[in-house]
């Protein structure tokens, strides 16, 4: 599950772990669907600042949404759901059990949180990026330096473009 997201943020947000379940492959185009769940006019409001733009991939299983939170055109906190598609070859327990490595990578990183979920579909990741409470080898550790610009600042519409290299669309 790490890889999914590391790939997703700045190409290395979370790496692959060995527990990973067998992934489906994305399509060539993200299918984005009518209504995502995270909008930029109906994700909830951040911990810092306002929802700045709402980011979402989309395979034959999985569905990610990276919503980009913070004020004057600078990203404070990315906060990422990840929903897994349960199937007979990925089974929920194999899921949560590579949700619980991912927990460990991320224990005790400052300004970063982390949760699991699960209901009768999917498994649902969610991990929030507080930027300005991340230190440089946090930030480093989770591959968000990567989005900055020379001046150490998320500015929105460069962190948007990496997502929309990648396939993203960005609302």
């Amino acid at each position: 599950m790490k890889k999914i997201l590391f790939s997703l943020l700045a190409l290395a947000l979370i790496t692959g772990c060995s527990s990973k379940p067998a992934e489906s492959k994305p399509t060539e185009t993200p299918a984005v669907s009518e209504q995502p769940t995270a909008t930029p006019d109906g994700a909830q409001q951040p911990s810092t600042g306002d929802v700045l733009s709402a980011c979402e991939v989309k395979s034959d299983l999985d569905t990610v949404i990276t919503t980009l939170n913070g004020t004057d055109g600078n990203v404070t906190e990315i906060r990422q759901e990840v929903h897994y598609g349960i199937s007979a070859d990925r089974t929920a327990e194999s899921l949560k059990k590579s949700a619980e490595a991912d927990v460990e990578f991320f224990k005790g990183m400052e300004g970063v949180t982390y949760e699991v979920s699960e209901n009768e579909k999917e498994v649902i990741q969610i991990v929030t990026y507080q930027l300005d409470k991340m230190d440089a080898d946090t930030l480093s550790l989770a591959g968000m330096d990567a989005l900055a610009n020379k001046d150490g600042k998320f500015v929105k519409d460069e962190v948007v473009k990496v997502f929309e290299d990648m396939g993203a669309t960005c609302k």
